[in-house]
């Protein structure tokens, strides 16, 4: 989620009550992005093909033999020394989201010959 800072001003009228202003500061929700479907790296067993998040990155677990170290300390995504030898970042997690939710619907080869009525 991300927040935006807003000021907020106490006093009637517009103005300031005894010529001094009194400020408090709220955090407001400012988008509604959906969370990231993928789970955040933890140690364990993972395959070639896996996918995490990490900070708001999709990462894939790299193919075999590489895919031995993905849950292995050390190989954590952004925050271990060799993760890169393990992982691959796949981009932001809201871009991989909406790319995975792109559906390729081949045509048909021509107009089908009997047509259901509906």
């Amino acid at each position: 989620r991300r927040f935006r800072r807003s000021r907020c001003f106490r006093g009637g009228g517009g103005g300031t009550v005894g010529g001094s202003s009194s400020e408090m500061t709220i955090a407001e929700e400012t988008t509604s992005d959906p969370p990231c479907p993928y789970k955040a790296w933890v140690s364990g067993h993972y395959s070639e093909g896996d996918m995490i998040e990490a900070s708001g990155e999709v990462f894939k677990c790299k193919d075999y033999p590489y895919s031995q170290w993905c849950g292995m300390r050390g190989y954590q995504p952004r925050v271990d020394m060799h993760w890169e030898m393990a992982w691959k970042l796949e981009g932001d997690c809201s871009v991989v989201v909406e790319a995975a939710d792109v559906v390729t619907v081949p045509p048909t080869p021509g107009p089908t010959p009997n047509p259901i009525p509906r």
